[in-house]
């Protein structure tokens, strides 16, 4: 919805919770991503299990594709509805930067990841050759 919009009861109805739910999703990489995360995996919600790195990897991963989803969304709806791009970009500029965050924050999480696990193979190298 763009401001200016009018919308009767029943697409208001139909809108907000979309939109709260969305920009929670978005904000916070806790609770509402976790519980989605959890409900896709199936067998696997003991708490052993949101504590490997597989989780934590699929979490900010699935993160970052929603909050870029979201932001595509955004933009697709602004420059349907005749906004230009650029206008319609700095409009969302916020949700392009915390896109951009979240995704970066996966990549990093994935390097250290890769990295943490060749020190551990030279680590076990040494002191156990064989």
């Amino acid at each position: 919805m763009r401001p200016g919009q009018d919308l009767d009861w029943v697409g208001s109805m139909r809108f907000l919770p979309r939109r709260m739910l969305s920009t929670i999703a978005e904000a916070t990489p806790g609770a509402t991503v976790v519980e989605a995360l959890i409900q896709r995996i199936p067998g696997r919600t003991d708490d052993e299990h949101v504590r490997t790195r597989e989780f934590h990897l699929v979490a900010l991963r699935f993160r970052a594709e929603h909050s870029l989803a979201g932001l595509a969304r955004r933009l697709k709806r602004a420059i349907d509805a005749g906004e230009d791009s650029y206008t319609a970009f700095v409009e969302y500029q916020d949700q392009a930067v915390a896109a951009a965050g979240a995704h970066v924050e996966w990549l990093v999480l994935d390097r250290f990841y890769e990295a943490a696990g060749r020190v551990a193979t030279r680590i076990s190298a040494r002191c156990w050759p064989g």
